[in-house]
């Protein structure tokens, strides 16, 4: 016999990290209280033996649900979707377009334009790396304008998780040389994410204490 996860949620995380901003947002979004616990990401403490029994692959964040603990910044939004029922897909249709951009968040956005920020802000690295992953990352923003220009979020008419997922690093893109006013649907979607009751920065949700 099962039971259900209780309601108590406690975030492992830091500011800097856009995959941690992800749950602290969709979390903020929903309304749904939760305990956080600040991390040392540039002092490396997610790589402790004693972080490792949270998470064995040394990273940030860890969502702890209950008994549960939810290792992977995509797979949060997608449990916390179907625990607090918002910012869900529609329809089947729209459940695919959504799993689509989630996957592609990952796949194409972290690499293009989550990388560049942080090769330009806090961990430098060669000169041809960098330009491969703005070139990524210049694309990527591209896709995004092209979507946009036809549906008012990624995924339809309606705000989904993979806004939120997008949205995390698309909010710091110019951190990392980008213009995003260049393409005026990519910023007229950042103006209606941040207008979401709920909306708050990653310093504000996620404080070191």
């Amino acid at each position: 016999m099962t039971t259900e996860p209780s309601n108590d949620f406690t975030l492992y995380g830091h500011p800097r990290s856009g995959n941690c901003y992800k749950p602290a947002l969709m979390l903020a979004l929903t309304n749904t209280p939760f305990k956080f616990r600040w991390t040392d990401l540039p002092g490396r403490e997610q790589r402790t033996d004693e972080f490792r029994k949270k998470n064995p692959w040394g990273k940030l964040p860890v969502l702890e649900h209950g008994d549960l603990t939810i290792r992977q910044s995509n797979t949060m939004l997608l449990h916390l979707a179907a625990q607090t029922r918002q910012f869900n897909a529609a329809d089947a249709r729209e459940r695919l377009r959504v799993s689509e951009w989630l996957f592609w968040e990952q796949d194409q956005f972290l690499l293009g334009v989550g990388y560049t920020r942080a090769f330009s802000t806090f961990a430098p690295q060669p000169e041809p790396v960098v330009d491969f992953c703005r070139g990524v990352g210049e694309i990527a923003l591209d896709s995004m304008q092209t979507q946009l220009d036809k549906t008012e979020f990624l995924a339809g008419s309606n705000p989904s998780i993979a806004d939120i997922a997008v949205y995390a690093y698309a909010r710091v893109a110019e951190a990392g040389g980008f213009d995003v006013a260049a393409r005026p649907a990519v910023q007229r979607w950042r103006d209606a994410i941040e207008a979401l009751p709920g909306w708050a920065t990653p310093e504000n949700l996620m404080p070191e204490h």
